[in-house]
């Protein structure tokens, strides 16, 4: 094969990749700011003049506000706690969209992107970029859907399974610190 051969082949090629790279980077994504959290699964934010709030998609964290006897649990304060300290110095992240906008609340429902050049289509960035797998991951929130939202819904049951299989493999026995008489 010439090299003229060789180099349209190369040119073809790199002018293919960078099609492709710029279909993935290409995203959907709204820029809002954060105003304040409110517990672990719900943010406020700003975009221009409106305000408001955000329920990630695909995730529950306990309840730690506003309940009734029982309802609230450490658990839930915890993971608060958790959204409350991560966006302290976070002010903008992205927000993606699923197939269904609000929840019967009016809350506007989204996937919470710290990057807006992640890759919303790579299960790396997902766990780092995404706050919807971060608090999945780091709190006792689980994965749980609500149709029609599951445009990621197969990565957030793999953290899940991931988070409980690690528990499990860490998790002390009873019988640990006992010594046989």
């Amino acid at each position: 094969m010439s090299w003229k051969k060789v180099l349209i082949v190369v040119v073809v090629l790199l002018g293919c990749l960078a099609g492709i790279y710029i279909y993935v980077s290409a995203q959907e994504l709204e820029e809002v700011e954060v105003v304040y959290t409110v517990d672990g699964d719900t943010l406020v934010v700003r975009k221009g003049e409106e305000q408001f709030t955000v329920r990630l998609i695909g995730v529950d964290t306990p309840e730690s506000k506003n309940c009734a006897i029982n309802e609230c649990t450490i658990e839930g304060e915890n993971a608060a706690e958790y959204t409350k300290e991560y966006f302290q110095d976070i002010k903008i992240v992205y927000l993606e969209y699923d197939r269904g906008r609000y929840d019967k609340y009016g809350r506007t429902l989204a996937y919470v992107w710290l990057r807006n050049d992640a890759n919303t289509r790579s299960f790396t960035d997902f766990r780092k970029y995404c706050y919807n797998a971060i608090v999945l991951e780091n709190t006792s929130c689980v994965a749980k859907y609500y149709s029609p939202n599951g445009k990621h819904r197969k990565w957030l049951e793999d953290i899940e399974q991931l988070k409980n299989a690690h528990y499990n493999t860490v998790k002390p026995s009873l019988t640990d610190g006992f010594q046989a008489l």
